[in-house]
C-alpha cells in the first residue's frame, strides 16, 4: 500500500486531481497543509472520486478553518496518526 501525501491547495494546483488518477483503490491519500482545502464543505474536489482510504491532518483543518464535507468520507488524524499511516504502508508519494 501506497501512501499518497497532498499538501497543495486543490484551487490552485492539479496535485490532487493527478493523485487520484494514478493511486489505487487499496492505497490511502493523507491531505495536508493546503490539501485539506479539498474538504470544504463548499468543494466539489472529491465528489467524482472512487471511494479510497482517505485521511486529513486534523491541526491543518483546523488552522485553515475547513468544514467537512461528509465526515464518512474522511478520517481525520493527528501527528501521531500521521507517522502511524507511514509506518503503515510501504511506500510514500509527495503531491505538491
Amino acid at each position: 500500500m501506497i501512501l499518497h501525501i497532498v499538501s497543495a491547495s486543490p484551487y490552485s494546483h492539479d496535485a490532487l486531481q493527478r493523485c487520484l488518477r494514478l493511486a489505487a483503490d487499496h492505497d490511502a491519500i493523507l491531505l495536508i497543509e493546503d490539501g485539506v482545502l479539498a474538504l470544504d464543505s463548499s468543494a466539489h474536489f472529491l465528489d467524482q472520486s472512487p471511494t479510497r482510504h482517505l485521511y486529513a491532518l486534523e491541526p491543518d483543518l483546523h488552522a485553515r478553518g475547513v468544514v467537512q464535507a461528509d465526515d464518512n468520507v474522511v478520517t481525520t488524524v493527528d501527528y501521531d496518526g500521521f507517522v502511524e499511516l507511514t509506518t503503515r504502508c510501504d511506500k510514500t508519494v509527495s503531491w505538491f
